[in-house]
């Protein structure tokens, strides 16, 4: 083979090898562009998981002051029908009976003075 023969094998070569060369550069493109197509989709499912989430947790505290509100409205009517069922034959004095009572007393004081 003489040198013309050999700088041709070397440049086909060469040109092959570069073709090769921008295949596998086109591939690694395109694979790192679909891996960041699939991050794309696996941080936006994570955000729509996130935002579902904390609907729901509003939804479930609203539901939570909302039964909370309920269970103390329903215990305090329960206290008060049971404190008006306690007292409701229960006559307590009333002012006039301790200003009877004090007038009694004064006089017998004064009475036992005299």
């Amino acid at each position: 083979m003489n040198n013309i023969e050999n700088l041709e094998k070397m440049f086909a070569t060469w040109e092959k090898s570069t073709e090769q060369l921008w295949d596998f550069t086109r591939q690694a493109m395109g694979s790192l562009n679909w891996n960041q197509d699939q991050l794309g989709k696996y941080f936006q499912k994570s955000l729509e998981q996130g935002q579902q989430a904390r609907e729901e947790g509003s939804r479930m505290l609203d539901e939570f002051a909302s039964q909370f509100k309920n269970n103390q409205l329903y215990f305090q009517k329960m206290m008060e029908e049971s404190f008006v069922g306690a007292v409701k034959n229960f006559e307590l004095p009333r002012i006039e009976y301790f200003d009877d009572l004090f007038q009694k007393i004064t006089s017998s004081y004064q009475n036992s003075n005299t």
